[in-house]
């Protein structure tokens, strides 16, 4: 989810804190509290929240699995519920947070194939 998308579900809600470092929307910082995230999240992801799981990274699956790291990615970059996160206009600088239902879904898939 992008910066503006977030801000825009957030502005309005009064439990988030706000602070204003000058006049223009950039520089408001938005202090978000748990509860309003949570609330946001099972809002975004329907009935099914992944918000309480555990979470896994690439590397962390790959080392359980023993897989590489790219071919972790490619099974899961468009699977549903994967939350990705981008640290900047790259790609290669996208980091894939995987809820523990998913991953066994996926693990599930991979020992059906073989």
């Amino acid at each position: 989810m992008g910066r503006e998308t977030l801000r825009l579900l957030v502005r309005e809600d009064p439990e988030v804190i706000k602070i204003s470092l000058g006049r223009k929307k950039a520089h408001i910082t938005y202090l978000i509290p748990s509860s309003v995230a949570q609330r946001i999240h099972d809002q975004l992801a329907g009935s099914i929240s992944n918000y309480d799981q555990v979470h896994y990274r690439i590397q962390d699956m790959a080392r359980l699995w023993a897989l590489g790291r790219e071919k972790v990615r490619l099974l899961i970059k468009d699977e549903p519920g994967v939350m990705k996160f981008r640290q900047g206009r790259k790609k290669a600088h996208t980091i894939y947070s995987v809820p523990e239902s998913v991953a066994r879904r996926i693990y599930t898939r991979l020992q059906n194939a073989a």
